[in-house]
């Protein structure tokens, strides 16, 4: 990441989050002006959906390189098997070999990792598994979108090293201390490695995304389907692989120990945790960088407070 520093200073970027408000407000990426933009691509929002827009991203983010065995669906799917949840009269016909194949063949693709710390930590995908139209078996498709990860990475998932992206990684330590803004934008390089300050009430992936964006230099950033809600992304959203929110409501109740550690329902429907907003309206008050959100009406996407929200049409005429 140092051959990275402020090598983009001054300009802009758009990191698409892939929520389905894209799809619902048919946001037509490929307009995007990649002659203005550089452009970033969350992990989950790397699908056929997205590679069907045929915008090439210079950054593809693998902050957390276990999160791209799956996409929306699968990763549901294996939320389910850990609670014990019955998906099959919930899914749509569709999606329903790809929840018996993860079921019936659980061995092959999980191992127990961590029963004891808690309940969404009682296995994981195995370091080698590569599902249909998950983020890594979509990669190669990318073969000029670097990847930028966290070091050592290549070394648990051996398929990094099969791909022709051009890689830059960093390290991070987490702060036990209270959350200090300057600090968390500046990560520091530490033995020819930038090093990362995480804290460990932010939101995982913010932990990464908006230190890196700063030290590269950025100082306008806009947002895409940042929609901050737990449905997935694009076409593999809850929305369209459940027979209907009912079902999967049934869903949700079930699997809330298995979110994540610290998991608190929000009173809006299948919207992120309360402290994540508050952890980005902490994040936005950085006035070196301008964060813009590219917001258009959805019933399940909120705006975020600290941030200029703008139309997709607007944002392709600023």
């Amino acid at each position: 990441m140092i051959r990275l520093k402020k090598q983009y200073e001054g300009k802009s970027a758009v990191v698409i989050m892939g929520g389905p408000s894209i799809i619902e407000n048919n946001l037509d990426l490929g307009l995007i002006d990649k002659n203005k933009y550089t452009i970033f691509l969350e992990s989950k929002s790397l699908t056929p959906y997205f590679l069907s827009y045929k915008l090439i991203p210079d950054f593809f983010l693998m902050f957390f390189p276990e999160k791209c065995h799956a996409n929306a669906l699968q990763q549901v799917i294996y939320q389910s098997l850990l609670a014990g949840i019955d998906l099959s009269r919930l899914l749509k016909p569709d999606y329903l070999r790809q929840y018996y194949d993860l079921k019936d063949n659980f061995d092959n693709y999980f191992e127990v990792w961590n029963p004891e710390r808690s309940p969404h930590k009682k296995y994981k995908f195995k370091n080698h598994v590569v599902l249909e139209n998950s983020p890594f078996s979509l990669l190669p498709e990318l073969p000029n979108t670097a990847i930028i990860t966290r070091i050592k990475s290549e070394e648990r998932f051996a398929y990094l090293n099969k791909l022709k992206n051009e890689r830059f990684v960093y390290g991070d330590r987490l702060i036990k201390e209270n959350f200090q803004l300057e600090k968390y934008f500046n990560p520091e390089e530490v033995n020819g490695c930038l090093m990362l300050n995480g804290y460990g009430s932010v939101n995982s992936a913010a932990i990464a995304l908006f230190p890196i964006l700063n030290y590269m230099g950025f100082k306008k950033i806009y947002f895409i389907g940042m929609d901050m809600s737990m449905l997935g992304s694009l076409e593999y959203s809850s929305l369209y692989t459940f027979r209907s929110l009912r079902h999967y409501a049934k869903f949700f109740k079930k699997a809330r120990a298995v979110f994540n550690f610290n998991f608190i329902e929000n009173k809006k429907k299948f919207m992120r945790p309360p402290y994540e907003f508050e952890n980005f309206k902490q994040i936005f008050r950085y006035d070196k960088i301008e964060f813009i959100n590219i917001f258009e009406p959805f019933e399940f996407a909120l705006p975020l407070e600290g941030m200029r929200h703008i139309t997709f049409y607007e944002f392709l005429n600023e």
